[in-house]
């Protein structure tokens, strides 16, 4: 012990390979010899545990100087060849989290604000989820008319989510599954109004001019009934996107000719296209009714430009077209006021909103449209020339009275109907942005079925609707 200049004696263990061990209680440096005689620490596994003692007590900010005054000088040690020693190991790599991808959800109260990432407007609008975004530090800044721009920096480094408030009126929340909805809805007209309304077959309690909300994404077919009026057409067929209402208008007058044709295309094979500004699910080689002679026109939507094609009037009905799609090099800016509405090409909803630029888009006719939560869709038709400026369109969006319906039921995962038809969503769920009013709604169980008539959804507030099964 160096701090005495004396040898102390130590207890040891041997195990059954014939290793020595002892244990030091306290900090500092010591030289250790082994045997009953006081002779120095032997070579081998011994003179190994002399300078692991060494190495051990070094670590208490102590330095062994070699030969210790009055100390008999320790033997140097001597590796055993049976002893396997650990490799050195290198320091782990720092991780560059730039190099990493997540999603970055961002969502508002109340929802429907514009969102702006590192300095760029997106065309997107909360709730909204990013994928794949770079690791690292990301600014966030979120816009709504009315409220000045309410910003947060994020350090990304794991799927995050960013929940601002922003001061604003009648609000839903936060809406954080509006993504996983699977249900859209369609603003019927009609002229004259009060006509008396069917979905699919189906009449609902609702006359002309009404949102339909809760309608299952894909294809419904609309009629409407009017006593002493004559439509041009007293059904349409619509297609239905989830988060978004289309807007179908009837009208009196003469019955409108149609023709029907088969359109193809080698070029845009099973590609989707639309008929006069109507997306209804159709893709190329495929036969449709084309209504109308003068003005038709067929537009297919490749995922990255809206081409269209004027049908001849020489086309009749059972005649097969092959069609041939021009360039698309023009530009369309689309407005609104409010701000925040989705917009869609020739029945094609995009994925951004406005204000936005549209790229890609052909010359000629072209349907365009709008739909934001909580206001009545409108659109208009415009036509785009190559050698004009960026087109532009403005639309002034009409709000409505909404509220929101809350289904649940016992068990859970029961088929909730509105309107009579299928929703596409199960308990528990809750509806928003419906039109007031009274409504009928069926909730369909692995047991049985329960209806509820008369359903009231007052205005900007929620109403529940409970069904249990568990008692039946």
């Amino acid at each position: 012990d160096r701090s005495s200049d004396t040898w102390r004696p130590l207890e040891t263990k041997n195990d059954v390979a014939g290793s020595v061990s002892t244990t030091i209680r306290q900090g500092g440096i010591y030289a250790v010899r082994y045997g009953e005689t006081g002779e120095s620490a032997p070579g081998g596994l011994l003179g190994l545990l002399f300078g692991a003692v060494q190495t051990f007590f070094g670590l208490f900010g102590f330095t062994s100087t070699g030969e210790e005054p009055g100390l008999a000088p320790a033997a140097e040690p001597t590796p055993d060849p049976g002893l396997i020693l650990p490799e050195p190991t290198t320091p782990p790599a720092a991780i560059d989290i730039t190099a990493m991808r997540f999603d970055l959800s961002v969502l508002s109260d109340p929802p429907g604000a514009l969102i702006d990432l590192d300095g760029e407007y997106t065309g997107r609008t909360t709730p909204a989820t990013f994928e794949a975004l770079s690791g690292g530090i990301h600014m966030v800044r979120v816009r709504m008319e009315g409220a000045g721009p309410v910003e947060r920096e994020i350090l990304l480094e794991r799927d995050d989510e960013v929940v601002v408030e922003v001061p604003g009126g009648a609000s839903p929340g936060l809406l954080r599954t509006w993504e996983q909805n699977h249900y859209g809805g369609v603003y019927v007209d009609s002229f004259p109004e009060g006509a008396d309304i069917y979905v699919d077959g189906r009449k609902v309690n609702r006359k002309t001019p009404e949102i339909i909300y809760g309608l299952k994404e894909g294809l419904h077919t609309i009629k409407v009934k009017k006593e002493t009026t004559a439509f041009s057409s007293d059904r349409e067929r619509v297609w239905i996107e989830r988060n978004a209402v289309v807007r179908v208008m009837f009208s009196s007058g003469t019955v409108e000719l149609t023709r029907s044709i088969t359109f193809e295309s080698e070029e845009y094979a099973q590609k989707p296209f639309s008929i006069n500004g109507r997306y209804l699910g159709d893709r190329f080689p495929k036969t449709v009714e084309v209504r109308g002679f003068g003005g038709s026109y067929i537009t297919v939507y490749d995922g990255e430009s809206y081409r269209m094609h004027k049908i001849s009037t020489a086309a009749q009905s059972n005649d097969t077209v092959k069609v041939a799609f021009s360039d698309a090099p023009c530009n369309l800016s689309v407005t609104s006021v409010p701000s925040g509405a989705t917009i869609s090409i020739d029945g094609f909803l995009t994925k951004f909103s406005t204000p936005y630029v549209i790229n890609n888009i052909s010359e000629g006719k072209h349907l365009i449209g709008v739909s934001k939560p909580g206001y009545i869709p409108t659109e208009r038709e415009v036509f785009l020339m190559d050698h004009s400026k960026d087109g532009t369109v403005k639309f002034i969006l009409d709000p409505y009275a909404w509220g929101s319906l809350e289904v649940s039921s016992t068990p859970a995962a029961a088929r909730i109907y509105l309107f009579g038809r299928d929703t596409g969503e199960v308990t528990p769920h809750t509806f928003h942005y419906l039109d007031i009013g009274s409504y009928s709604v069926k909730v369909v169980g692995k047991s049985g079925s329960k209806t509820f008539e008369d359903v009231i959804v007052a205005p900007y507030s929620t109403t529940g609707c409970y069904a249990n099964f568990a008692a039946d």
